[in-house]
């Protein structure tokens, strides 16, 4: 009766909602140990790096030059990730009088410095395990 009624209950539930699992975002060997990290996962390529646009995000204070993200409970598919090195602390990317970040940034998948806006298919990781580390580099311009 119980191994019925579990049947019936996952039945009904969406298959997203059993497939989740922990995505760990990683940096090391920061230059600056001050500031904080923040990390934007983005899922749709339509609205990637769009303000208000990202599916999840945090910020971490570095420690010891180094900083460790964890995002609990994402449902699978493919996503990209976005991050920057916010060393004075005001919550935003400063730019210098063309938009170039003066601020380390960094894209996943990507490790060298790029003079074109990154697309979501290069970025893009496939998550689909119940947890998968994440190590990305930050390039300053």
């Amino acid at each position: 009766m119980l191994l019925l009624l579990v049947c019936l209950c996952s039945a009904f539930t969406p298959a997203n909602e059993l497939r989740k699992g922990v995505m760990i975002v990683e940096f090391d060997h920061l230059k600056a140990e001050n500031g904080i990290v923040e990390v934007s996962l983005y899922n749709d390529g339509s609205t990637f790096l769009e303000a208000g646009h990202a599916s999840f995000k945090k910020r971490q204070k570095v420690v010891d030059g180094k900083v460790r993200i964890v995002f609990d409970n994402i449902p699978y598919g493919d996503y990209a990730a976005v991050s920057y090195h916010d060393i004075n602390e005001n919550k935003e990317v400063d730019r210098n009088f063309v938009g170039i970040p003066k601020e380390p940034v960094a894209v996943s998948r990507l490790t060298k410095k790029r003079y074109s806006k990154p697309q979501f298919n290069d970025a893009k990781i496939d998550f689909n395990q119940p947890q998968m580390l994440v190590k990305m580099v930050f390039v300053k311009y």
